[in-house]
């Protein structure tokens, strides 16, 4: 299995597809990704004092507001915390096998690092990931 590194800043508030692996042939419908860890940070020198900043990993192209471990799409959450320190909350049977997105719940500019891991799957289990990626949540806006 193979290690991939994704890594780069994020607009305060905003929402950027940070991976897309479409590949659509026999050999790519076997094979999808797992966050293994996130790492953020203020893209600023400064360190944070009061309060708290961070980011949530998603597969559906929606920017999120806030982080609800009952949308389906959403993978975890990760930042800093001036109280607790470095936090981070992942699924960890969350498979992707198209799209991963990034939303900046923060204002200001934030530095990420996502370390993925390649995983094996059958053309079912695929299907089903797709589908969930796409599916909706029972979040009621």
């Amino acid at each position: 299995m193979s290690i991939r590194t994704l890594r780069g800043d994020i607009d305060g508030g905003a929402r950027k597809s940070i991976f897309q692996f479409e590949g659509l042939d026999v050999k790519s419908l076997s094979r999808a990704w797992k966050v293994k860890d996130v790492f953020i940070c203020q893209s600023q020198s400064n360190p944070v004092t009061t309060g708290a900043n961070g980011c949530i990993l998603h597969t559906d192209d929606q920017t999120k507001t806030r982080f609800q471990l009952i949308d389906n799409q959403v993978i975890g959450a990760a930042g800093w915390s001036a109280a607790a320190g470095r936090f981070i909350v992942l699924d960890p049977n969350h498979v992707i096998v198209e799209h991963l997105f990034l939303t900046n719940l923060d204002s200001q500019v934030l530095n990420y690092l996502v370390i993925l891991e390649e995983v094996k799957i059958n053309k079912t289990g695929n299907i089903i990931y797709r589908l969930k990626e796409r599916a909706q949540t029972t979040i009621e806006e």
